[in-house]
């Protein structure tokens, strides 16, 4: 069997076991740290099972996602909620008010907590795990020339979407969202190529501004929902406003700066996943040339 789909094949079933045991963690405690741990496993394996069914169209990817939009969102409500309060009750401190918003938000994080705990009782993991089986086994059966010619195909269409949405992420928030899902589902499946492959590594310089991409477009989004979901409270201090204000604003700023490097980013990383994915005697070739 191939290297690379072996080393896939394996990534994918720790994949699949740290979502497992990530969803039996938060049934026992719901606590931000469970929670987040849930959200950012099942991100991982949702773009892992996004991958595989541009690799592999006969895979019911359409089916796989369905099943996890319920327990992602559901556990996303939560998420947000929680994120919110740590945000304001850090605001509060640094503008020197008194904890009053935030616990506004803490009160609704409690009744959210119950309401997921009603959401675990009726949830059924079966459907997840069966989605699972059949990633598992298309990955198992599927040839190695499919694999490789799938792959280079999925990363070049989403490189080139990053890039066009670099030129057009600052017209809206709607397309600053898309490109902060696009960009973690790039970078995710980009580390499980680095950590498949046998022959060589992704550099450095080009993961660490696509890893800052992800980190800010998700600071930014936070800054979003929390200034979003606090004007609906009552009696917000206008200062903790404007301060949410000024730093989405902030964050808006560095964006725009990365989104101009983003295009030569792709680009680059384009040719660098040819050489990961070309066939052995070229990487061998490669490896030597250095």
């Amino acid at each position: 069997m191939d290297t690379l789909k072996t080393e896939l094949i394996r990534y994918f079933e720790q994949l699949d076991a740290d979502a497992h045991f990530a969803f039996l963690e938060v049934q026992q405690d719901s606590r931000k740290s469970t929670i987040h741990a849930l959200r950012v496993s099942l991100k991982r394996l949702r773009a892992f099972l996004k991958m595989l069914y541009v690799v592999d169209p006969s895979f019911p990817g359409k089916l796989a996602l369905q099943r996890f939009k319920p327990l992602f969102a559901e556990a996303g409500r939560l998420r947000d909620l929680q994120i919110e309060c740590n945000l304001i009750f850090k605001k509060e401190e640094q503008l020197n008010l008194q904890h009053q918003t935030s616990a506004q938000l803490d009160e609704r994080i409690r009744h959210q907590e119950e309401a997921f705990k009603d959401f675990e009782k009726a949830f059924s993991i079966s459907g997840l795990r069966e989605s699972c089986l059949q990633a598992h086994s298309h990955l198992k059966h599927m040839s190695q020339a499919t694999l490789h010619k799938g792959l280079h195909h999925y990363f070049e269409t989403l490189l080139k979407e990053l890039s066009m949405l670099a030129r057009e992420g600052m017209s809206s928030k709607k397309r600053l969202h898309e490109l902060r899902k696009r960009t973690k589902e790039g970078y995710y499946n980009l580390i499980t190529i680095e950590k498949a492959s046998p022959y060589l590594d992704i550099s450095t310089d080009l993961m660490q501004p696509l890893e800052t991409l992800q980190h800010q477009l998700g600071k930014w989004h936070d800054h979003c929902i929390t200034g979003a979901e606090t004007r609906k409270l009552s009696n917000v201090p206008a200062s903790l406003l404007r301060q949410l204000r000024q730093d989405e604003t902030s964050y808006l700023q560095e964006i725009r700066f990365q989104l101009a490097q983003l295009p030569t980013l792709s680009e680059r990383l384009l040719k660098e996943m040819e050489a990961l994915l070309a066939p052995k005697k070229k990487k061998i070739d490669l490896l030597q040339s250095n």
